[in-house]
């Protein structure tokens, strides 16, 4: 074997030059073009140091990433989540940002650990202490599964949409976090919660409990989730790809 066709068998993932994006390849043609910025790289041009590293390698970066976001998930909910309120006496997380930008970064299993993280950190902050004094099974099930599903489904959104459109797949992960984590607990409120719920729309002046679980419990506070997520994750990622770009060049 030639020293260029050697070279073409061990690249198997490069960083384009122009903008750092991360490009694959298993291609016999000797060029591989950018989907991101359209450049066209010739592999028997691919300097050594972009010649990615082993599998190996890759998943030790993933899971150092991983770590990072679960620390970052960690401090932020149990710190600051838990701690801003804009209605009521339920908060609102800016935690599902970070859930959000992990799963697009370490794919869907990293999102839902760290939407199961969240979860866990709602449940011994207290967060969930109105509902863990009804049905504690319940709530417990209600708060891991609807941090893992939103963290989850985020991941898998943008790894289907990445490819075709990157900005639509930012945003569309943005939105699904927010609505998955309020939708499990919508439900979980009219199957498990209602005798309760029904007491604090009471006490909260609202006709029914109906009107205050879409309103006095998950109205203002999906609002304001969604809007976090959508203004600050497409940032973030940004961010995060630029200083891609800058690591590359060097």
């Amino acid at each position: 074997m030639n020293e260029k066709n050697s070279n073409r068998a061990i690249v198997r993932s490069i960083s384009c030059p122009n903008c750092g994006a991360k490009l694959k390849t298993d291609s016999e043609s000797g060029k591989v073009e950018c989907e991101y910025c359209g450049s066209v790289l010739m592999l028997d041009d691919v300097p050594k140091k972009n010649v990615t590293v082993t599998k190996r390698s890759k998943l030790t970066l993933k899971i150092a990433l991983a770590a990072i976001f679960t620390a970052i998930v960690f401090v932020l909910q149990f710190f600051v989540g838990s701690n801003i309120r804009l209605f009521g006496v339920f908060t609102i997380s800016a935690t599902l940002i970070p859930i959000v930008v992990g799963a697009a970064l370490c794919g869907d299993l990293v999102g839902a650990w760290l939407g199961l993280v969240f979860g866990f950190v709602v449940l011994i902050s207290g967060d969930a202490a109105p509902f863990l004094a009804f049905n504690p099974a319940a709530t417990v099930l209600t708060v891991l599964l609807k941090g893992a599903a939103a963290g989850f489904v985020a991941g898998l959104i943008f790894r289907l949409l990445e490819k075709k459109n990157r900005t639509l797949a930012v945003f569309a992960s943005a939105v699904a976090a927010p609505v998955v984590n309020t939708g499990i607990f919508l439900i979980a409120c009219f199957l498990f919660f209602m005798e309760p719920v029904s007491a604090w729309a009471t006490g909260a002046g609202y006709s029914n409990a109906v009107a205050y679980v879409f309103i006095g419990m998950a109205g203002i506070n999906f609002i304001a989730e969604l809007v976090f997520n959508v203004v600050l994750c497409p940032v973030i990622l940004r961010i995060i790809d630029a200083a891609r770009k800058s690591i590359s060049k060097q």
